[in-house]
């Protein structure tokens, strides 16, 4: 599938920042917090079930792909930028990764929202909103933009990062 890098300035004044990054109202039980190394398993699981046939073949080929975006393999995870949404019952819903891409990687140097999903049942409540928003302020804390990849096919994740400021990498924003 053909993808896009889209790309956000972070560097506006801290009024315009404020209001296009306030945290996002989340759904009644719903809490964010850190990916830890144990979430690897559900997080695989979320991918597969978020985006089947792409995400991986197989639990535990999808389980192992998570645990080397966690330790790094595609770039040093930005602090808070890492985060996952359980639900009331500590069920893993919605995941965001955003990392420091490794030298020599294509695109800028600016932090990369590498992945980002949500259970579909979950889909269209706010979670992804809440979730870039999140890695969006904890990329502002070190760096002037940060970037997206997007599939040229997902219409309503495109919607979500132009309203966010994010535009294609190369036009002005």
């Amino acid at each position: 599938m053909a993808q896009t890098t889209l790309l956000a300035d972070l560097s506006h004044d801290p009024i315009t920042l404020t209001t296009r990054l306030a945290p996002s109202a989340l759904p009644i039980g719903v809490q964010l917090r850190p990916t830890g190394p144990g979430d690897a398993e559900a997080v695989a699981r979320l991918r597969l079930e978020a985006h089947p046939g792409r995400a991986g073949s197989d639990p535990a080929t999808a389980a192992a792909e998570v645990g080397r975006h966690l330790a790094g393999e595609h770039g040093r995870l930005v602090p808070d930028g890492c985060l996952v949404a359980v639900d009331e019952q500590g069920q893993v819903i919605a995941w965001v990764l955003t990392v420091h891409p490794a030298p020599g990687a294509a695109g800028t140097s600016a932090p990369l929202v590498l992945d980002l999903c949500t259970a579909p049942p979950w889909q269209g409540r706010g979670l992804g909103r809440a979730l870039v928003v999140s890695a969006m302020r904890a990329a502002a804390a070190e760096a002037d933009q940060v970037q997206i990849l997007v599939e040229d096919s997902n219409a309503s994740a495109r919607s979500l990062f132009h309203s966010l400021g994010f535009a294609p990498a190369g036009s002005a924003s």
